[in-house]
């Protein structure tokens, strides 16, 4: 059975009363996301960022809310999705919440080029290199990699079957024999193939990213460290 992201309640603190008040209010807020339909990489970011927050300003009280953001060292985009963080919030809790008006600026995404791209993948261990392999042939989400499962390879169509997310389309991608061959090679202890299904897929592609950042870090690459999110 696949783990809800957990809300970690263990730093409530006496010395912050009303940061305490406001972690006990958010799991049952993320129960009510999840209920609501919400996916859990929704529901996961949605509670660090007012978890987050909360440090800083009484989440129960959207005018200190409203300041805060208007002061916070933060984009235009980041911003927005605060904004919508708080208004399913306010919407939960019954409170009234005017909503503070933050244009979303389209950028052009970061993309490494193919040679950036083969030296990542170079420097990494075996399971990082197949993970990012899959990314660059198959143009999926990191997300969409992390799903995969020995069921979605065919190795006499050589294609990999891609579970959509965030209302992507399912769509079964031809995939190379040495991106195979990479993927043959990595234990099959689980139904999936980076992890187990009894682990929540947004916190262990989390603890996944971060093992990679140190795998980059401990090689000294000037190479940017965040997993290529480019799409085919």
């Amino acid at each position: 059975m696949r783990r809800h992201f957990h809300v970690d309640t263990s730093d409530l603190t006496r010395e912050n009363p009303m940061f305490s008040l406001a972690l006990s209010e958010l799991v049952p807020f993320a129960s009510w996301l999840r209920k609501s339909g919400y996916r859990e990489s929704t529901v996961s970011t949605c509670i660090r960022s007012l978890k987050a927050i909360a440090r800083r300003t009484n989440l129960l009280e959207p005018e200190s809310v409203r300041s805060y953001l208007a002061s916070a060292r933060v984009g235009e985009n980041r911003k927005q999705t605060i904004v919508e963080h708080f208004d399913r919030f306010y919407k939960w809790k019954r409170i009234q919440f005017n909503r503070p008006r933050y244009r979303r600026i389209e950028t052009s995404p970061f993309i490494l080029s193919e040679t950036e791209v083969d030296q990542l993948i170079s420097g990494v261990g075996r399971k990082s290199a197949a993970f990012l392999r899959l990314i660059k042939e198959t143009g999926c989400r990191p997300g969409e990699a992390w799903s995969i499962r020995w069921l979605d390879i065919d190795h006499e169509r050589s294609s990999v079957r891609i579970i959509p997310e965030k209302n992507s389309r399912s769509r079964e991608c031809r995939v190379s024999p040495h991106l195979l061959a990479m993927l043959d090679t990595l234990p099959r202890e689980w139904d999936l193939v980076f992890h187990d299904l009894g682990l929540n897929p947004v916190e262990s592609l989390d603890d996944f990213r971060r093992t990679f950042i140190n795998q980059r870090k401990k090689r000294g690459s000037a190479l940017p460290w965040r997993i290529p999110q480019s799409r085919a």
